[in-house]
């Protein structure tokens, strides 16, 4: 083997070493860690609820084919909404017809006018 071989040969050994080596140091602080959080204090369950929720009244109970199903048609809701839009329009173009009609009357522009010239 030649010294350039050799070289390249050691380098590569040196490089698994510590690539092993460092697995080993991880595994050993992963699994440190692992084993100290099973060492911790977890509360009982009944300490954690309060009085006032462990005394209080189960919820009533309601059943699902009754909770499930639609109150009214889709049929029947659409013709609903058509309607309250159809009122809506109306109620808009009334507010129009209002709008565009002249702020002041024709007998108070003309006394307006005439107070103005004369």
């Amino acid at each position: 083997m030649t010294e350039g071989a050799q070289i390249c040969e050691t380098d590569h050994m040196t490089t698994n070493h510590l690539i092993s080596g460092q697995f080993r140091v991880l595994m050993i602080v992963g699994f440190t860690a692992l084993s100290l959080t099973a060492c911790t204090q977890i509360p009982e369950l009944d300490q954690a609820v309060p009085e006032s929720v462990r005394k209080a009244d189960f919820p009533k109970l309601v059943a699902l084919d009754t909770s499930l199903t639609a109150s009214t048609l889709p049929q029947d809701e659409s013709e609903k909404i058509a309607q309250a839009m159809a009122a809506r329009r109306d109620q808009l173009n009334r507010r129009a017809e209002r709008l565009n009609k002249p702020v002041i009357d024709s007998q108070t522009k003309t006394r307006m006018e005439d107070g103005v010239s004369g």
